[in-house]
């Protein structure tokens, strides 16, 4: 039975139901719009001004399958992405993805792609979906790929939905490939006070015999910060720290500040990687806050170095992951920090683009005041063959 609330709020119980209230939205013309913290979805009436209905998948936060043997595990969506790595760890596994929102739900994490700083040592999130349950815009389960990594064939569906934001489907089931969990993880950080320190300290590191998984970056002004992460036993943890500040510091333009613990590195990744919260309670309905999301530059790295130098003379500081040439770029004003007035937002959205064009790299904005319409071709063919009434809010 699908239970629901006075507020309208409903909560299948399991994907049949889910997919009941999908068929009843695209009959009565009704568009869902998904949330990208708790994979919630609002449902308002085509044309009209009523109070949005929530989808609500909280009723759906089991764990289906658990071989650990196997380094796999298969969840329901609306399981907490903190609850399920505190599954794992009773087995000395990980999900290697950065998440420490404990709001944040396997299918919000799914459907918005967040990876977070590891990255850079573990890859991304595409990585380690084998296999995805979900919900077309028509009411239709589907499956891709399996909870095997040897049986997954065919078209590779999983890559595609995972951060698709919620223009093809409902995610209800993923299954993820998981890793051993760490004895110890440690956070390292280095000032440099010029490009030329930074640049030979970039250079230096990819050459480097340790093996870091967090390789990012900040600026302040002329300062610039990196941040590296290692893990490991204590020992090859200890190792790798000292490796890793003589060749940083070698060159005698390098601060190195304090190792952190694995409490602050959590806190730090959530920070870095502009993909932690950004929705109070009541904005989740209209997504208001999320202007408020770093615009995302994404350039060759060998080009880093020259972004982050033009963005500073344009007194705009930046952050992000320095291995894979990912530069985040607040909407604040750099002396308070307060929000940026529209205008200034629209220049240094026009100005970021022309930089990253120039600089072989691209940019994502992850609410455009004023969205064009869809010209690409294979974009606009894939939300019409998954959601041809266009249920889903694109």
């Amino acid at each position: 039975m699908i239970s629901s609330t006075e507020d309208e709020v409903v909560r299948p119980e399991n994907v049949a139901q889910l997919s009941e209230v999908i068929q009843t939205a695209a009959a009565g013309r009704r568009t869902l719009k998904l949330s990208r913290r708790s994979h919630s979805v609002a449902s308002v009436d085509v044309g009209a001004k009523t109070s949005p209905q929530l989808l609500d998948l909280s009723a759906m936060s089991g764990v289906v399958d658990y071989p650990a043997r196997d380094m796999t595990i298969t969840v329901q969506a609306g399981l907490p992405v903190l609850k399920l790595q505190e599954i794992l760890a009773t087995e000395n596994q990980q999900l290697p993805i950065d998440c420490c929102d404990e709001a944040m739900t396997v299918g919000a994490l799914v459907a918005s792609d967040v990876s977070g700083p590891r990255q850079f040592g573990y890859g991304t999130l595409r990585d380690y979906v084998i296999g995805i349950e979900a919900v077309d815009g028509q009411g239709r389960i589907f499956h891709a790929g399996g909870r095997v990594v040897k049986n997954v064939a065919g078209y590779d569906l999983c890559r595609l939905m995972v951060g698709s934001r919620g223009a093809l489907g409902v995610i209800s089931q993923v299954t993820f490939k998981v890793k051993p969990r760490p004895e110890a993880r440690r956070l390292i950080s280095f000032r440099f006070d010029s490009d030329t320190a930074f640049e030979t300290a970039l250079v230096r590191l990819n050459l480097t015999a340790a093996t870091p998984t967090i390789l990012d970056f900040a600026t302040e002004g002329s300062v610039r910060w990196l941040h590296l992460g290692v893990e490991g036993s204590e020992a090859v943890c200890e190792w790798q720290l000292n490796q890793l500040t003589d060749e940083c510091c070698s060159s005698g333009h390098a601060a190195e500040t304090e190792v952190n613990d694995v409490e602050y590195c959590c806190r730090f990744m959530q920070q870095i990687s502009g993909d932690g919260s950004v929705e109070t309670s009541s904005d989740r309905q209209t997504n208001q806050n999320l202007s408020a999301i770093p615009l995302r530059l994404v350039v060759p790295p060998s080009n880093l170095t020259t972004v982050t130098e033009i963005l500073q003379r344009r007194s705009v500081n930046s952050f992000g992951h320095a291995g894979h040439g990912i530069v985040y770029v607040p909407f604040s004003n750099r002396q308070d920090e307060s929000p940026m007035a529209d205008e200034d937002r629209s220049e240094l959205i026009a100005f970021c683009r022309r930089l990253a064009l120039e600089r072989n790299g691209h940019v994502t904005e992850w609410q455009a005041d004023h969205p064009a319409a869809r010209t690409d071709s294979v974009t606009r063919r894939l939300c019409d063959t998954f959601d041809p009434s266009s249920v889903f809010q694109r």
